[in-house]
């Protein structure tokens, strides 16, 4: 069998247990949406697959400024992984269903990807052992799971590498790297560690000559983030804009909008969630590298690609340097481990082709290993929050067996309920939204905002979680009735007038 067959036959394999494990890890899970991220995507999505542009139903307080209507434009979610679905929802019509198919088969691509990593560095056995390996890794499995923007960016982020390993012309680099950008933002760190390899190629003494490349790469980057900056700037006035920079970095009490304090969610403010950046940074960095999942994302790879960089291996260094940076701007946020979940699987084919090349006489047995890893448990879910989840997923299919999410329980009465579009107050818009496609604002922090919005706008159901206070005040009780054939926590208004 020639070489090329044998290359084949592998990466054939790769997708097949890729696919394979998927299906496993997916039984008994609803082919419904499990969050609010996966709705808010899919909104946009479909709006898009309309023709309606890029806007949506779901309008958090602090952006009321743009409009509370049914073409208020999107600005908190980057355009790439919206693009995506609305083309596959061109094709399937828009449902869940196909949002976390075309996640299945991003993580199919990326395995393959994985695969042509290893194989391109070190050797088809490399190529092999870190497609398997990426294709089992529990917790690539586990957002796999989910129509959230994750899987795809973990594809564009092992097609980066591939493209930079094999040297590939700047400019397909520099569109690759526009591509992860605009599925989620840390993605441009990539053009940075892309600017710098294609300077290395010719040596410091000789940087004259990658100028060429450089503009390249810049040019590739720009036709793809180009039009989105011009869209930004168009609708916000600044061409990077976006909201994450408010409702992450933020504290709900430094931050005034239209004269009020109105905030997207409602954090405890005692919890680290509600300081200052900096403090957030000096408490929670020096223990940020205990959540990362790169540790256990595959111990035995993650070892060869630390052995690699102690070799001073470029491609994982820059790994390295992207997912510390990465680290260092979540600790200004919360320590959340699921945002290094896309780079486990270049970190696994980084690691594999280390332990060919550096391992010596344990080249081989390291990889036997590497496969063995997904049977192992991993550190305490006390160290690691990616163990909630797969927690999280263990009970929705027993909630569930393979029926209705919860989100469908509680949007699905509710959505039977309204007509005319109506103007909605809810605490879980993406998913109201998502079941009704109606306008949905989601609920504010304080009751001051939301009287204020009440008597803004004509809103005519509210929607409350379990045990809101709302439920029991008088005020409130006064201009919105009960409506329990719309569901559990939906309430209507009952009368007219001012609500301040």
């Amino acid at each position: 069998m020639t070489a090329r067959r044998v290359w084949i036959v592998q990466l054939f394999v790769v997708v097949l247990v890729a696919a394979t494990a998927w299906g496993v890890t997916h039984r008994n899970l609803p082919w419904t949406f499990l969050s609010g991220d996966e709705a808010e995507y899919a909104e946009i999505a479909r709006r898009l697959a309309d023709g309606r542009g890029f806007t949506t139903g779901i309008i958090y307080p602090m952006e009321i400024e743009w409009g509370v209507h049914a073409r208020h434009p999107s600005l908190y979610r980057a355009p790439m992984w919206p693009l995506t679905l609305a083309a596959v929802f061109r094709w399937t019509g828009p449902e869940a269903a196909a949002a976390i198919a075309a996640a299945a088969g991003c993580h199919m691509i990326t395995s393959g990807l994985v695969y042509g990593l290893g194989l391109g560095l070190a050797g088809p056995w490399a190529g092999l052992a870190a497609g398997l390996a990426a294709a089992t890794s529990p917790d690539v499995l586990l957002y796999a799971q989910l129509g959230a923007s994750e899987t795809l960016f973990g594809l564009f982020v092992a097609l980066f590498f591939v493209l930079v390993a094999r040297r590939v012309d700047a400019f397909w680099i520099g569109l690759t790297c526009g591509l992860a950008y605009l599925t989620r933002y840390n993605g441009g760190l990539l053009l940075v560690v892309a600017g710098m390899l294609i300077a290395l190629r010719h040596g410091t003494r000789q940087l004259k000559l990658s100028f060429g490349p450089i503009l390249r790469l810049g040019l590739g980057f720009a036709l793809l983030a180009g039009p989105w900056w011009l869209r930004n700037f168009i609708v916000t006035g600044n061409p990077i804009y976006t909201l994450y920079e408010i409702t992450l970095h933020f504290s709900p009490m430094m931050l005034p909008v239209n004269g009020s304090l109105i905030y997207m969610i409602e954090p405890d403010l005692t919890s680290p969630a509600a300081m200052d950046p900096f403090d957030k940074m000096r408490l929670l960095l020096p223990t940020a590298f205990a959540h990362w999942p790169l540790w256990t994302g595959n111990a035995v790879a993650c070892a060869g690609w630390l052995l690699a960089c102690i070799r001073r291996e470029r491609l994982s260094l820059s790994l390295l340097g992207v997912t510390l940076v990465t680290t260092v701007v979540i600790s200004t946020m919360a320590l959340r481990g699921r945002y290094l979940i896309p780079f486990i699987p270049v970190m696994i084919g980084l690691g594999s082709a280390a332990w060919i090349r550096y391992g010596g006489q344990l080249r081989y047995p390291a990889l036997a290993m590497m496969l063995l890893m997904p049977l192992v448990s991993p550190i305490p879910e006390a160290l690691f929050d990616t163990r909630l989840a797969h927690q999280h997923l263990d009970q929705v299919r027993e909630r569930t067996g393979g029926g209705e999410s919860v989100l469908d329980n509680m949007a699905s009465d509710f959505a039977r309920c309204l007509g005319n579009q109506p103007l909605v107050i809810a605490h879980n818009a993406p998913a109201v939204n998502w079941a009704s496609n109606t306008v949905t604002l989601h609920m504010t922090r304080t009751d001051e905002d939301f009287w204020r919005l009440v008597g803004d706008y004509p809103v005519e159901y509210v929607r409350l979680r379990p045990k809101h206070h709302l439920r029991e005040n008088s005020r409130f009780l006064k201009h919105f009735s009960s409506a329990p054939e719309c569901g559990d926590g939906v309430y209507r208004r009952s009368a007219k007038g001012e609500s301040n």
